[in-house]
């Protein structure tokens, strides 16, 4: 069997003694040095069974991804074009009004899923925060894929809403 370079929350005891290889390398890569658990570097010789090192991986990475792309849009894209704006939209503030949605709404959304994106990302220190965040961030994706199909936008414009949804749904639900 190969080995499986793995980015887990911490070792558990079948791999403790497959990681001595790392003995040398793991100040470099331990929580001591302020990395989360979740990017400590291990090394796993599993097999193709699915170990709680590649599920914490998994969740971490599309807990990061999912933020990531909140954030993108929210903070960095809010007053820009895009391809995914609802209707003919150039900026946030004028798809909101495409939908029909009041303009205090377009602060209390943009905080909301700001907020839950931090808190994706300090999920990965604090899990028990996963499940909640992530259901939050399916209901607000939810809610967009319903906006961008209440304004018959096609595929392309809601496929980001979607995807998030799903995303989100698989951490919330644990899949």
């Amino acid at each position: 069997m190969g080995f499986k370079y793995l980015i887990s929350r911490g070792l558990c005891s079948e791999c403790a003694s497959l990681v001595t290889a790392l003995d040398l390398a793991r100040p470099l890569v331990s929580s001591s040095y302020f990395l989360p658990p979740a990017l400590t570097l291990t090394i796993c010789e599993a097999g193709s069974k699915k170990s709680p090192h590649q599920v914490m991986e998994t969740a971490s990475l599309l807990s990061i991804g999912i933020a990531l792309t909140l954030l993108n849009v929210w903070i960095l894209r809010i007053n820009r074009a895009t391809q995914y704006r609802g209707g003919q939209a150039r900026n946030m503030r004028e798809e909101f009004e495409v939908y029909g949605l009041p303009s205090w709404l377009l602060p209390v959304v943009g905080v909301t899923k700001v907020g839950l994106a931090i808190a994706l990302i300090a999920s990965i220190w604090l899990p028990q925060l996963l499940q909640p965040v992530a259901l939050g961030i399916a209901c607000l994706m939810l809610a967009a894929l319903l906006m961008h199909i209440k304004v018959s936008d096609g595929i392309k414009k809601c496929l980001p809403a979607a995807l998030l949804m799903v995303a989100a749904l698989f951490l919330g639900l644990g899949l």
